[in-house]
């Protein structure tokens, strides 16, 4: 009885060995056949998402007491790519508005003042972290001061007369000077 019971244990092990060695065997990577990922992998450097980051308020930049302009941080992704990488081409632009920026359908409110940074521009900027490669521009409004105590700002990349790419508005709190 108990030759038979280890008979059967011998045998459904070698029965799961076989199907395990199976599986083992016959699975594993599979593809389609169509070339998505080439064509993936060969877009990944196109610009399809910009992220602003800046302090909550504006800051001062030099020894005269005031807020004079602001300090931010801008990534270039793809919803393909894990990490930010570095613009290849376009024109960057860094705009101010005075106030908060309002959603209305048809209004295009004129910016206080705009940045604008070539690719050349852009990799005196340039650095690199564990999250990716992105820009710090530190920005003075000279002169073009915000009045209503907030402003919003808002990156974009123009990369064809056809194609920009907007930061979602970042709004700023600024001191009663």
């Amino acid at each position: 009885m108990i030759f038979t019971i280890f008979n059967l244990q011998a045998k459904t092990r070698s029965i799961f060995g076989v199907a395990a060695l199976c599986l083992a065997f016959c699975s594993g990577c599979a593809t389609d056949g169509s070339r998505s990922t080439l064509r993936s992998s060969a877009t990944s450097h196109e610009v399809t998402q910009l992220h602003l980051l800046s302090f909550p308020t504006a800051i001062n930049l030099d020894a005269i007491p005031g807020q004079d302009g602001v300090a931010i941080k801008v990534f270039a992704g793809n919803s393909r790519r894990p990490k930010p990488f570095a613009l290849r081409e376009g024109t960057l632009e860094i705009l101010l508005f005075d106030g908060l920026l309002k959603s209305n359908p048809g209004s295009k409110p004129e910016p206080l003042k705009t940045w604008s940074f070539s690719i050349l521009d852009l990799r005196r900027h340039e650095f690199k972290s564990t999250i990716g490669v992105g820009y710090e521009l530190t920005l003075l409004w000279e002169g073009a001061r915000p009045t209503r105590g907030r402003a919003t700002l808002l990156a974009r990349v123009e990369l064809s007369d056809e194609k920009t790419i907007y930061s979602t508005p970042n709004p700023i709190t600024l001191n009663a000077n």
